[in-house]
């Protein structure tokens, strides 16, 4: 069966806010973060009223398995997350995920995506690299936490 695409709504909270918390402990990035339940549900009220912020949801048997979050403004766009619980990987999930933001992208006339890539992220640094996005830059953020900032054109 082929997982279904849409987007986030509230009824999705309490699942997308477990698939959160399973991306940052395999990436490694819940040190990093100040994730808890009361922020996760905040951070989810914010995307909800922010018209240039979305999240899709990726399910199956009408049970979320994974998602992307991302941001549209003018025409730059972020991708926060793309996630793909790792029993659904190695069939494409996570490409056919990223590949919908990025139609979603053109739609929106959207010139280049952005996204960091933190040190332990292997699941995400495969999936944006497989998809056309370069690597600009080696960096760190205020604590000294390495990631990598990967950039693609959507438009010309």
């Amino acid at each position: 069966m082929k997982p279904a695409i849409r987007m986030f709504n509230n009824s999705d909270s309490q699942a997308v806010s477990e698939l959160m918390f399973k991306y940052r402990k395999e990436g490694s990035l819940l040190s990093q973060s100040d994730l808890t339940p009361a922020n996760v549900a905040k951070y989810l009220d914010q995307k909800k009223a922010a018209k240039s912020s979305n999240i899709y949801v990726m399910e199956l048997a009408g049970k979320p398995i994974g998602y992307a979050d991302f941001s549209v403004k003018d025409k730059e766009a972020s991708i926060f997350d793309v996630y793909v619980e790792p029993e659904h990987r190695g069939r494409g999930h996570g490409s056919r995920l990223l590949q919908t933001i990025l139609n979603h992208f053109a739609e929106k006339g959207v010139v280049t995506a952005r996204t960091d890539i933190f040190a332990g992220d292997q699941y995400k640094r495969k999936i944006i690299s497989s998809n056309g996005f370069g690597m600009e830059q080696q960096t760190a953020d205020k604590k000294g936490i390495a990631f990598e900032i990967w950039a693609k054109t959507i438009l010309l």
